[in-house]
């Protein structure tokens, strides 16, 4: 078997980049770093003397933990359930792949079937053991009715033990993409004996940490000590603080409250001075708008066309973002596989107004028409919608910006115009999201648009697990996407910015937002 490697003011809103940094997000997606530059080394230098084995590093997160049950959480809960629950397969800072509970899988059968062997000796925090028919289980519990998972794993038909540590993967699809999918939510394993109790409050996985307790506010884990990898393992324990404002964060982090934090981009040259060490890291997720095809405007592609075009990314990202956030028509940065080149330079990305206007002139609306921007709470949204406001009612759009409460819900129900946010597109397959967004059966495209091409590229792009085979199908997709007017329409791509207090280390994130406390480490009090 081959193992797999693999605003400021409006005016600055408008374009002008000479205006000052205004607060930035709190983003939902948001995760530590895991370096400067190189998202493929640690986040912050090891501190010279050895930290404490016992000390529970403190950590403030911008959100809550609304389910610790892999079958039915949102994405904004990958930071507690990942390390609760040991995946099949792990994700490299890179976003490549490397073996968890799994140890080796491929593609078998002419791409018939995915199979896996996995590590043997395992056991569950509750001393189950994790073996074949544990993950059986899971794969058929994640397939079931009820579970947000289903759809993930569309392509399976069945999973078999085929001994006690080889499960095989019936598929009715090409399922090169079944790696990145094992090492998301379908791949965090659940004691089968704990699956119908109430994980919210009694989470048993087979990964480093074990709850202690989860609340509104905090988020209390410790190390394990029958973990596989026990003996890896720096800390012990972690503590998840929620701090839904930024400012707090900080003054939490200089006190000494905290050992970890996320940061606005506004705050750096603050924490920089006060001797914190900040730290950033690409990401998969993208700031813009999510436009809904069954919106009678939205449909037609060249109203998605001119919308891109009415975009000034530079000056987002500069207004809002202080530099901080790369300008991009893709949802993908340089350092990820999926990302496309071509699209950099190409005449899709310019920002033109007067083309805009033409476009709409064309689609047969040549004094535009109305349309609602749902905006999360956080700031950082609702400052993108106003920027998005003011460019789309330069081309003649009617936009009025909404608070919602429960856009996750929106989502999900189609019950939007468009929707202003990050989108997570990597996680846990570029294919996936692809497929979702543009397809004409995909679950956000309710207009069910065509894209000439695309779900022929998709399948192709799911021939191989090999993520540098499958980049050019990827790319494909995306060029045809951007052309015809894509549904997600990206501003930029934001660094993710954390700061740590001195001697804090050893925190590893991959591109896609995996974060690694394994080998944390917090010196001595």
């Amino acid at each position: 078997m081959h193992r797999t490697l693999i605003a400021l003011t409006l005016v600055c809103l408008l374009g002008l980049t000479a205006c000052s940094s205004s607060d930035p997000a709190d983003d939902g997606t948001a995760s530590t770093s895991a370096t400067t530059d190189d998202p493929t080394t640690e986040e912050a230098d090891a501190p010279d003397a050895a930290g404490d084995p016992d000390a529970v590093l403190r950590y403030a997160v911008p959100g809550v933990a609304q389910s610790l049950d892999p079958r039915t959480a949102n994405e904004f809960q990958q930071i507690f359930l990942e390390q609760i629950y040991e995946p099949l397969i792990r994700t490299t800072p890179d976003g490549d792949y490397e073996p968890g509970l799994a140890l080796e899988w491929a593609l078998v059968d002419d791409g018939a079937a995915f199979e896996l062997t996995l590590r043997e000796g395992v056991t569950f925090q509750d001393g189950e053991p994790f073996d074949a028919d544990a993950v059986v289980a899971n794969i058929e519990g994640a397939r079931a009715e009820g579970s947000n998972l289903a759809g993930e794993l569309a392509v399976v038909d069945a999973a078999v033990a085929v001994d006690e540590h080889t499960v095989r993967l019936e598929l009715n699809g090409p399922g090169g993409h079944m790696t990145g999918i094992l090492a998301g939510y379908p791949g965090m394993m659940i004691s089968p004996a704990a699956f119908d109790t109430d994980l919210q409050t009694s989470p048993v996985g087979a990964g480093p940490f074990t709850l202690v307790d989860a609340n509104d506010t905090s988020v209390v884990l410790e190390a394990w000590d029958g973990y596989y990898a026990a003996d890896e393992l720096t800390i012990g324990g972690l503590d998840f603080s929620t701090f839904t404002d930024e400012a707090a964060r900080l003054r939490a982090l200089r006190s000494g409250q905290l050992d970890g934090a996320f940061l606005a981009p506004s705050q750096v040259e603050e924490a920089e001075s006060s001797g914190l060490e900040v730290v950033t890291t690409p990401q998969t997720s993208v700031h813009g708008m999510l436009l809904n095809t069954a919106h009678e405007a939205l449909g037609n592609d060249l109203v998605r066309q001119a919308i891109m075009a009415a975009i000034d990314r530079e000056g987002i990202a500069e207004a809002l973002y202080g530099g901080r956030c790369t300008p991009t028509v893709q949802p993908y940065p340089s350092e990820y596989w999926a990302y496309d080149p071509a699209l950099a330079d190409s005449d899709l990305a310019g920002y033109d107004v007067e083309g805009a206007r033409a476009l709409l002139a064309d689609a047969g609306y040549p004094d535009g028409f109305a349309m609602t921007l749902s905006s999360y709470p956080q700031t950082v949204y609702q400052r993108l919608a106003e920027a998005f406001q003011q460019q789309l009612a330069d081309i003649g759009i009617d936009a009025e910006i909404e608070v919602a409460t429960d856009l996750s819900a929106q989502r999900r129900a189609g019950e939007y115009d468009v929707v202003v946010g990050p989108f997570q597109a990597g996680r846990p397959d570029p294919s996936i999201f692809l497929e979702d967004h543009y397809t004409p059966d995909g679950r956000v495209n309710f207009g069910g648009v065509a894209f000439e091409g695309v779900e022929e590229l998709i399948a192709e792009s799911r021939q191989a697990t090999d993520t540098a085979e499958r980049s050019t199908a990827i790319a494909g997709v995306l060029e045809q996407t951007v052309a015809q007017g894509p549904l997600v329409v990206p501003a930029c791509i934001p660094n993710i910015i954390t700061a740590l207090r001195e001697g804090v280390g050893g925190i590893v994130t991959s591109v896609l937002g995996n974060r690694d406390f394994r080998r944390a480490t917090v010196p001595p009090s």
